[in-house]
C-alpha cells in the first residue's frame, strides 16, 4: 500500500508544473527567449525531488518521504526552422521510500531506465507532437510523459523585466515573470519566477484497486535560462498540496478514503553538455 501511495504522490508532484496554453499578460519587449538546443549535442540534467506526504489512514497519521533522483538527457535529433525534434532519455533513476519503519527502494522505477520520449516542439516551447508511450504502470508513465512539458515557461513574444505571462490548463495555472537578467562568463542569463495553483482529479487502476485522487495546492519557483544558448540551466520548485485518495477493491476492500498532505521540493540542473 505504501509503495502504491508513494508512486501516486510522486506522479502528482511531477504534474504540478505541467502546463499548455499560453497567454501574455504584459508585453513591452525587448528580450527574446527561445529554445536553442543544438543538433549533435547532448544535454545531461540531474533532478532531485523530495516529497513528504502525510496520510490519515484508519484514524492514524502516517508520514513518508519519497526521494527521487533522475538523470535525463536531451538530444535534438532534427532542427528545421523554428521546429526541434527532441528525444529525452532517462539515463538513471532511483526512487526510495522512507518511513518510520525504515527505508526501501522502489524497484519498479527501474523500468524507466533507458526509456525515451520523443516530441516536436517549437522554439517558443509549444509542443506540437508527442509520441505515445507503452508503459503499463500509469504512474511511472506519467513521469516520462511530463518530460515533454519542460519548456512551457518560454513566452510567445519578447518580454522585459517585470513582464508576466501565463500558462493554463484545466488542472493548473502558472504565472511567470522575468525577474532578472544578468551576465556571467559572457552568457546572458534570465531568471524567471513562477507562481502556480493546482487542482487535479485522476482515476487509475493498480493491483486490482481503483484509485481516485483529488488534490489541490499552490507552488512557487524559479528557472535560470541562458538567453545566448537557449537552454535551461537550472530550475527550483516548492509546492504544498492537499487532498484525498479513495481506493476501492483489491487490498482496499469495500473502500478506503485517505486524506493527504504533500510538501515537495524539486531542484534540477544542467550537469554536462557534450
Amino acid at each position: 500500500m505504501k509503495r502504491i501511495f508513494a508512486l501516486i504522490t510522486l506522479t502528482i508532484a511531477l504534474s504540478v508544473i505541467s502546463c499548455a496554453k499560453k497567454e501574455i499578460a504584459q508585453v513591452r519587449g525587448p528580450v527574446v527567449l527561445k529554445l536553442g538546443y543544438e543538433k549533435g549535442k547532448h544535454y545531461l540534467y540531474e533532478t532531485s525531488m523530495r516529497v513528504q506526504s502525510t496520510v490519515d489512514m484508519g484514524g492514524m497519521s502516517h508520514t513518508a518521504n519519497v526521494l527521487n533522483d533522475i538523470k535525463y538527457e536531451i538530444v535534438p535529433e532534427n532542427i528545421k526552422g523554428d521546429t526541434l525534434d527532441l528525444r529525452v532519455t532517462i539515463k538513471d533513476v532511483n526512487i526510495s521510500l522512507r518511513t518510520a519503519a525504515g527505508s526501501q527502494n522502489l524497484p519498479e522505477a527501474n523500468i524507466l531506465k533507458d526509456k525515451s520520449i520523443k516530441f516536436r516542439v517549437l522554439k517558443n516551447g509549444n509542443v506540437i507532437h508527442k509520441d505515445s508511450l507503452v508503459i503499463d504502470d500509469e504512474n511511472l508513465k506519467s513521469i516520462l510523459e511530463n518530460m515533454s512539458e519542460l519548456f512551457t515557461f518560454v513566452p510567445d513574444v519578447p518580454v522585459k523585466l517585470k513582464d508576466t505571462w501565463k500558462d493554463s490548463t484545466k488542472e493548473s495555472v502558472n504565472v511567470f515573470a522575468l525577474s532578472d537578467i544578468s551576465v556571467k562568463d559572457a552568457d546572458t542569463v534570465a531568471t524567471i519566477t513562477l507562481k502556480s495553483t493546482f487542482d487535479r482529479n485522476t482515476t487509475s487502476k493498480r493491483k486490482g484497486m481503483e484509485v481516485k485522487t483529488e488534490i489541490k495546492g499552490t507552488g512557487e519557483g524559479k528557472i535560470r535560462f541562458s538567453i545566448n544558448r537557449g537552454i535551461i540551466l537550472s530550475t527550483e520548485m516548492n509546492a504544498g498540496l492537499e487532498g484525498t485518495t479513495h481506493m476501492k477493491g483489491g487490498m482496499a476492500g469495500e473502500g478506503m478514503d485517505m486524506p493527504m498532505y504533500i510538501d515537495q521540493t524539486v531542484e534540477s540542473k544542467l550537469i554536462k553538455e557534450y
